[in-house]
């Protein structure tokens, strides 16, 4: 089994098909966990976390088969299979063909990637020069490998409900165009992103995946960590919860989940979103 996590109702109907629940007595339950979670009138999400969890495996212990990556994308093509980034640079793809039609070519270079902007290499001072104290293209030189661990792997969300309040942003950011690009443009001078955007279309791209393979990115400052069923679905109703008080102003929880850095990820189905 999976929980489907396009939209609430279908999130609510499986995961109350998994605990054996209905939705009223799930709802009642949630909120019910966030009210006892509270330490001198302060939240406490690892309190919520571990009275959810309690909760799930009191209901159901065993495990689910896998969970959906939920990774915001602006493509041309719609590929069925994403790509992390030192192979989507390197190799024939739509995303590479845009780039390279524009002057831009990356080839590997041991751990890294190096750029070239018609014929020419962009020395890697030019992204960050450890010298100075007014680097101004870190992100970028992260992402190409110069900083020790190139930032290359497939990433996105656990949920794909309200993109707009759960996604720290990113819905909005990726509006301008993908960030690569527009650290490029910051860097180069050029309009990548808005001839991008003008080709492409903007999306959820869905791809079920197993629940062990899943790196999440933990707030705080604290350590990574995988799922297991019960930290997933706590996740869930910490969402849940959020959805239940129907807050107009809420920003809900949304777990940032990725893949290994060399994990390619096989797309189930897209959903297209507005971009206005």
């Amino acid at each position: 089994m999976i929980i489907r996590v396009e939209n609430t109702d279908e999130m609510i109907s499986d995961i109350c098909e998994y605990l054996d629940v209905v939705p009223e007595f799930l709802e009642e339950s949630i909120i019910k966990i966030g009210n006892s979670s509270f330490d001198n009138g302060i939240f406490n999400e690892d309190l919520f976390f571990s009275q959810s969890e309690r909760f799930i495996v009191e209901n159901n212990s065993q495990q689910l088969d896998g969970m959906f990556l939920c990774h915001l994308t602006r493509s041309i093509d719609c590929p069925q299979v994403l790509f992390p980034l030192r192979t989507l640079l390197t190799t024939s793809n739509s995303f590479s063909s845009f780039v390279k039609e524009n002057g831009i070519v990356f080839l590997s270079n041991d751990s890294k990637l190096q750029m070239r902007f018609h014929g020419e290499i962009v020395p890697e001072t030019a992204l960050y020069n450890p010298m100075s104290i007014g680097n101004k293209h870190i992100r970028l030189a992260k992402r190409l490998g110069l900083l020790g661990t190139g930032d290359f792997c497939v990433n996105g969300f656990a949920f794909a409900i309200a993109p707009d309040r759960s996604t720290d942003n990113y819905y909005q950011r990726l509006m301008r165009g993908p960030e690569l690009l527009q650290d490029i443009d910051k860097l180069l001078s050029t309009n990548l992103s808005d001839l991008y955007c003008k080709k492409t279309k903007y999306y959820f791209a869905l791809a079920q995946v197993p629940l062990n393979s899943v790196i999440v990115d933990a707030n705080n400052g604290s350590s990574e960590y995988s799922f297991s069923t019960e930290k997933y679905l706590s996740r869930c109703f910490e969402f849940l919860l959020e959805w239940y008080l129907k807050d107009a102003y809420s920003l809900f929880f949304n777990p940032m989940i990725r893949m290994n850095d060399s994990s390619p990820v096989a797309v189930d189905y897209y959903i297209e979103l507005s971009s206005i």
